[in-house]
């Protein structure tokens, strides 16, 4: 990238598509990600890019700084902000997006908040009847009426979408983690190692993780195992699927690994 910011400018549009590679890079620490994507927003408003381009990049900014144990509710509020002012808020997909991922962000705390919010965007008459955006609100709100055991309700909504079972775990929301167990390996407490190991698995339509396999680690190798018996344990919301299969297809979570005196 040295070469073509010497070539075109710190500023220039051209840097964008390695700014956001790099900013979803995983293997990257999540502020260095969140740097990059808060320069690829910064050079999109300059540019005067549209509305959806620029919130790709500033939602990975916005995520970052909210990556704290009680972030839910402060990420929730700064893309509520998002919606009613600013270059979103009179973009009906923008706007879709954003309450899309704050019905998310609140399925932890605040359920009933969740489900009105996705009705918003099933219910906005400035996006269109078969966007994705739409589907995907309904299929949010299937799964939350899965939760709760409305089958029936959820069949029902489920019904309006039109999708098939592979399309519905395509736009659905990735599942929200509940917990895991796991333990720290014995060797690496004895030498004093701490790491991280990236493990992408997928996840049922219960909630139970299958298809563990450890993508990259640090150290190498040391917490490989761990991490993919951490995952084995870990426990995610139900989906509703009607056929009962895959909730959400190659997820991708770190496992952190450190030592407490």
């Amino acid at each position: 990238m040295g070469d073509l910011e010497k070539a075109k400018g710190a500023d220039s549009p051209a840097l964008v598509p390695i700014l956001h590679i790099l900013s979803r890079n995983t293997v990257l620490e999540v502020e260095k990600g969140a740097e990059f994507a808060r320069r690829e927003a910064a050079i999109l408003a300059a540019n005067k890019a549209p509305a959806m381009a620029r919130l790709s990049a500033d939602l990975t900014g916005w995520q970052s700084k909210n990556s704290d144990s009680w972030g839910g509710r402060r990420y929730f509020r700064m893309l509520e902000a998002a919606t009613v002012s600013g270059p979103y808020a009179e973009d009906p997909e923008a706007r879709a997006v954003l309450r899309l991922m704050m019905s998310d962000a609140s399925r932890g705390f605040d359920k009933e908040r969740s489900l009105a919010l996705l009705d918003q965007v099933a219910n906005d008459a400035a996006v269109p009847a078969e966007n994705g955006f739409k589907v995907g609100a309904l299929i949010r709100k299937a799964s939350i009426l899965t939760q709760r055991g409305d089958l029936a309700a959820a069949k029902a909504v489920y019904g309006q979408t039109g999708t098939t079972a592979d399309q519905c775990s395509l736009i659905d929301s990735a599942p929200r983690f509940l917990g895991a167990g796991g333990t720290f390996p014995d060797e690496a407490k004895m030498w004093g190692f701490e790491g991280w190991v990236s493990v992408q698995f997928d996840v049922g339509a219960d909630g139970r993780t299958i298809n563990q396999r450890a993508v990259v680690s640090y150290p190498p190798f040391i917490f490989t195992k761990a991490g993919d018996d951490t995952l084995k344990t870990a426990r995610y919301e139900k989906a509703f699927r009607p056929d009962g299969g895959i909730g959400c297809g190659g997820v991708t979570q770190r496992v952190r690994f450190t030592m407490h005196n």
